[in-house]
C-alpha cells in the first residue's frame, strides 16, 4: 500500500472526490448482495493498480474496504483457536 505520507502529499480533490462518491454511493453494509457489490467496486479500482490511482480513489477504497471489513466481521466471525490446537498446527 502506499504510505500516508505519500498520500498527505497529494491535496484531495473535493469535487472530484465527491463525483466518485455520487457514482459508488459507499454506505453502511447490511446484505451479503451489498457486500458483493462493494468487493466489485474495489475490485475494479485496484485492478489500476496502486501507483495508478488518484488521491480521491485511493481515499475512496480505503472507506470501501472499512466498510466491507465491518460487515465481513459481523457476519463472518473468527472462531477462537484454543493454544494447543494452534500448537499442533505448528508442530506438522
Amino acid at each position: 500500500m502506499i504510505a500516508a505520507a505519500d498520500l498527505n502529499r497529494k491535496k484531495l480533490n473535493r469535487r472530484k472526490y465527491g463525483e466518485l462518491l455520487a457514482r459508488v454511493q459507499p454506505h453502511v453494509i447490511r446484505t451479503e448482495r451489498e457486500n458483493e457489490r462493494m468487493l466489485a467496486q474495489v475490485w475494479e479500482l485496484i485492478k489500476k493498480g496502486e501507483r495508478n490511482l488518484t488521491r480521491e480513489e485511493l481515499e475512496l477504497v480505503e472507506m470501501m474496504s472499512a466498510l466491507i471489513e465491518q460487515f465481513e466481521l459481523e457476519h463472518y466471525p473468527v472462531a477462537a483457536v484454543p493454544p494447543s490446537a494452534v500448537s499442533r498446527l505448528v508442530a506438522c
